[in-house]
């Protein structure tokens, strides 16, 4: 498909050699191609005109006449010859234009999707008011308001690559010149328009500026899906950095080049290069039994970091106003009966004393209570991710990150809400003292709590598994200490 490059060289071209041209008559083979005006309507309009000037706006290109203009948009397979008016007329030569020295300018449209129509000024702006291009965004090929368009894709939960495609955000690039803009500011086309921020749209607009000019000086670019005219060959294409370049080493670090489809459109990538950017990281928390969550929670939001907890949103759950509180009771009596019921539950309220009693001594029970609280909990954690996604997008402008700490986030699987994992752990001697003096238990059932959750070694090799991002955080010595390791899994973040 022609883009601005393209568009732009036919327009020289064509400048170059038809202006001052007088139309003697027109052929119309294909009317279908005129939009909101006929065949006879389109011939008076233009038979007698000379032809003064061009202009381009975006892929449209506008012929410009003594009383009117011409608008031609080439879509998919569009192209422009010049030939004598005796010259056999082809195939798909739809609309001719022959002048008074017996030549002749040819639309030629393979797949027919051109469209042309007249505006009946010759001023640029009357012009600019056109329905296609009143409605177009800045030219991708000058402007330089980043921010404007910043504010345009910070909120669109749709790929940059489908962004930058529709020409109303920016005008101009397509499919081709979109791989090649987003692989030299390394970023990934499946990248969310909200997850974008000002840096990296500051660098598609200076990229998009110095690839199209330079596409331009060489003609454009001649592929097998647009192939020139008006005998110009395109030379853009021997300097294609990603586009059609699957199976080729990429030329900054060597990574095979993949091929993959965004928005329905074939796209060119460097997975290397262009990594799937998300302004905002969410950092599950966990960590073996007493081993020091709360304090790195607490340290978390002193540094004023979105901290969403489990814990809190179970007990709030458990608690006699919550509205899923008859829910799980309801599911829990199917399962248990009354009877284990009353044992817990009773003046509709919970006893979480004597519901724990029940859990620990039983694996299936805890099992049970777990399978009913889990997915709502980690539905109100993923509304609660999205709520705090968008506070933080509307306030600030750079990358940050919200936590969740969830005691048995890898158990209950919460990993998929998570971009990475940090895992706080305790010397025994230490857990095993901790869970003495917080719950008032003696030695040996501290050890049997410790051994009914998963091991420090199990959570790091279900990280490994699944391959998600982790950390170990120790947590046994001072709280400075374990501050200063928290500010530093941050900076690494």
């Amino acid at each position: 498909m022609p883009e601005l490059p393209e568009v732009e060289t036919v327009r020289r071209t064509l400048e170059a050699k038809i202006v001052g041209k007088r139309i003697k008559n027109i052929e119309v083979f294909y009317e279908k191609m005129l939009e909101d005006i006929n065949t006879k309507e389109f011939k008076k309009s233009l038979i007698g005109e000379k032809l003064c000037s061009f202009y381009r706006y975006g892929k449209y290109l506008v012929f410009i006449f003594e009383h009117v203009s011409l608008i031609s948009h080439l879509r998919m397979e569009g192209k422009y010859f010049i030939k004598t008016v005796d010259d056999p007329i082809e195939k798909h030569e739809h609309i001719v234009f022959e002048f008074e020295d017996g030549t002749s300018l040819r639309y030629h449209d393979t797949r027919k999707f051109g469209i042309m129509t007249i505006v009946k000024s010759v001023d640029i702006q009357d012009i600019m008011k056109y329905k296609g291009i009143v409605k177009l965004g800045p030219e991708a090929n000058v402007s330089t308001d980043f921010e404007g368009l910043y504010n345009k894709l910070k909120t669109k939960n749709m790929p940059v690559k489908t962004l930058l495609l529709d020409q109303e955000n920016l005008a101009g690039l397509g499919n081709i010149y979109v791989d090649e803009v987003l692989f030299k500011s390394k970023i990934h086309p499946l990248t969310l328009g909200k997850d974008l921020i000002l840096d990296q749209v500051k660098l598609i607009l200076d990229n998009s500026r110095e690839i199209l000019k330079y596409a331009i000086e060489c003609g454009g670019t001649t592929i097998r899906s647009y192939t020139s005219s008006l005998g110009v060959t395109g030379r853009f294409q021997i300097n294609l950095m990603v586009h059609t370049k699957v199976g080729q080493p990429c030329i900054n670090c060597g990574t095979t080049i993949e091929k993959t489809v965004v928005g329905g459109r074939g796209t060119y990538i460097c997975p290397s290069c262009q990594k799937v950017y998300k302004k905002i990281k969410v950092v599950g928390v966990t960590g073996v039994i007493a081993s020091g969550k709360t304090a790195v929670t607490d340290y978390l939001k002193q540094e004023n970091y979105p901290v969403i907890d489990a814990d809190e949103i179970s007990r709030d759950l458990l608690d006699k106003n919550s509205k899923y509180l008859k829910t799980i009771v309801d599911e829990l009596t199917k399962k248990w009966g009354k009877t284990k019921v009353d044992e817990f539950y009773y003046e509709g309220a919970i006893d979480r004393k004597a519901l724990g009693v029940i859990i620990f001594n039983d694996t299936s029970k805890r099992e049970d209570l777990n399978n009913i609280m889990h997915p709502i909990v980690k539905k109100i954690i993923n509304s609660d991710i999205l709520r705090q996604k968008n506070a933080i997008i509307k306030k600030i402008e750079e990358k940050t990150l919200i936590f969740v700490s969830v005691p048995l986030l890898l158990e209950a699987k919460y990993e998929d809400i998570c971009d990475y994992i940090m895992i706080v752990s305790c010397k025994e001697d230490i857990i095993v003292e901790r869970l003495m003096k917080r719950d008032n238990i003696n030695k040996e059932y501290a050890l049997k709590k410790m051994a009914s959750q998963m091991s420090l070694s199990e959570k790091v090799a279900r990280c490994e598994e699944i391959g998600i991002d982790y950390v170990v955080l120790n947590n046994d010595t001072g709280l400075s200490d374990t501050y200063q390791k928290i500010n530093e899994v941050i900076k690494n973040i």
